[in-house]
């Protein structure tokens, strides 16, 4: 069972409208023992092909996501285990660099679930997948990571989508992940004077927005581990799609289609003091315009 508790004045209740737990078995919150050894980390890191203006001064790899890796790797130097990138993108070798980036980080092993067409605006979709990937190909996790700007901008719909879909709790909008006496905590602004502190147990679900006090810089060892040593894992992301769609009912997109180009036109407001002066000033437009109607035999 995971449990979730937390250290705040707002009561457990309050917490659970807030929509921000999601406990297995619907349970009241209550302590969780200390952190599993070794721990198994999951990266889900941004697709920076669809979203180049989100990566600032770190080629191939946004801010956010290097924040995340590095929490990852503070994990991973306390409770030994190993950190996994998973990058959900088109295939395209921009993207394959990112991963390279993400090993140099720290991250053990790094996989590409590539699609050929997929619209990564279908967050609902986009999150059954992740969740499938996970569930079938990375099973004995213990924390996923989502960083700050996670596929859909600020709005956390595919964390929050991904955590129901695998059936675990979540934290998101999390500021800092810390351990005290082998238990992990992640701590969260809910107003501008309040903060909750929730004690964990894996497996768990955290995006983090942290960004602050985790500068890591990859360590020269990282870097040529990276390219002699580290093989980049390939998943089919559209046969997952085409799988789930096949095991699944409900509502499946067949078919996208854009609406014709809008072309430039001009509105002219007919005047007239009756229905024939209006009806001569369209007949005068229509003739600038050079539209010939058929005469009456």
């Amino acid at each position: 069972m995971l449990n979730i508790s937390h250290q705040t004045n707002c009561t457990p209740s309050q917490f659970q409208q807030m929509n921000m737990i999601f406990p297995r078995n619907g349970n009241d919150l209550h302590l969780c023992p200390k952190v599993k050894c070794p721990m198994n980390i999951l990266v889900i890191l941004r697709n920076i092909y669809s979203n180049p203006d989100l990566f600032d001064d770190e080629q191939y790899l946004c801010k956010s996501d290097c924040n995340v890796l590095a929490e990852a790797m503070m994990l991973k130097e306390q409770f030994t285990g190993q950190v996994t990138a998973l990058l959900f993108a088109e295939n395209v070798s921009d993207n394959i660099e990112t991963l390279k980036k993400a090993c140099t980080y720290g991250a053990d092993a790094a996989c590409l679930i590539g699609f050929e067409r997929f619209d990564f605006s279908e967050t609902e979709q986009l999150s059954q997948i992740m969740a499938e990937t996970i569930r079938t190909y990375f099973p004995d996790y213990d924390l996923i990571l989502f960083g700050r700007l996670a596929y859909d901008g600020d709005a956390v719909n595919v964390s929050t989508q991904v955590s129901c879909h695998l059936g675990i709790p979540r934290v998101v909008y999390s500021r800092e992940i810390y351990t005290k006496d082998q238990v992990l905590y992640a701590r969260k602004y809910i107003s501008s004077s309040k903060e909750a502190v929730y004690r964990l147990k894996g497996p768990v679900l955290i995006q983090s927005i942290r960004e602050q006090g985790v500068t890591r810089q990859p360590k020269i060892a990282d870097i040529i581990r990276t390219y002699q040593d580290v093989t980049f894992q390939h998943l089919d992301g559209n046969a997952i799609a085409a799988e789930l769609s096949s095991a699944k009912t409900g509502l499946h997109l067949i078919r996208k289609t854009e609406p014709p180009k809008d072309k430039s036109t001009s509105m002219t407001l007919l005047n007239g003091l009756s229905d024939d002066e209006s009806a001569a000033n369209l007949l005068r437009i229509l003739r600038e315009k050079g539209v010939q109607g058929r005469r009456k035999r």
